[in-house]
């Protein structure tokens, strides 16, 4: 909710405003896809990704589209914005940061692997902090130049967001069985890092589940 409205995307690929008072539809903007992800306002402006591949900036008193970024890859995460850029994953196996004014790309952290961006990167202690899919990891990454600070394997895919508190992140890790790729099999379990060296603190592996994810 941000100034007595709340913004919702849609598997329509709408974007809803609706006033958070009567429920009233305030205005709407519509994409190609799903919005899967949460919209982030920042700087009268709201950013959010959608299934078409792109990222969204659109100006919150004109209602107008400021512009739109072709990530590559669908969207399903919510992006981050930190020191003038929007920050996103996505299925193009990139986390991407754009200039919050025009949209152009500054930088890119391309996962050699192919892995899916499906995790919500955080900002936190002036470091971005983001899980992947067939990585099985989580990366804190320089958010001036998407360089590579220290990743901790998790064994699992961190689709997750992950949390910061005092120094230490949190963050689940989830398997299935059959993995399809040859040789690898997936370890789920919740993790406590430390977020400055990205050591593990301790590790809690809950019980199997019924069912291909656990």
């Amino acid at each position: 909710a941000h100034e007595g409205k709340v913004y919702v995307g849609s598997l329509s690929g709408a974007l809803f405003v609706v006033d958070a008072a009567t429920g009233k539809l305030a205005w709407t903007v519509g994409t190609g896809d799903a919005i899967r992800g949460n919209p982030v306002i920042d700087g009268g402006r709201v950013y959010f990704g959608s299934w078409d591949d792109h990222l969204y900036a659109v100006d919150l008193k004109t209602q107008k589209l400021l512009w739109r970024a072709d990530t590559g890859g669908v969207v399903q995460s919510t992006p981050v914005v930190e020191r003038g850029r929007v920050v996103v994953g996505s299925r193009s196996a990139k986390l991407i940061a754009y200039d919050a004014e025009t949209g152009k790309e500054v930088w890119h952290h391309a996962y050699a692997d192919g892995s899916w961006v499906e995790s919500s990167a955080i900002a936190a202690a002036g470091t971005l902090y983001v899980g992947s899919s067939d990585s099985l990891k989580l990366s804190a990454i320089a958010p001036e130049t998407g360089r590579e600070l220290w990743q901790f394997k998790t064994g699992g895919w961190t689709w997750a967001t992950p949390m910061f508190a005092s120094g230490t992140l949190y963050v689940g890790a989830i398997s299935g069985y059959p993995y399809y790729f040859d040789g690898v099999t997936l370890r789920h379990g919740f993790h406590a890092i430390d977020a400055a060296t990205g050591r593990e603190k301790w590790r809690f592996t809950p019980l199997p589940t019924q069912g291909y994810v656990t």
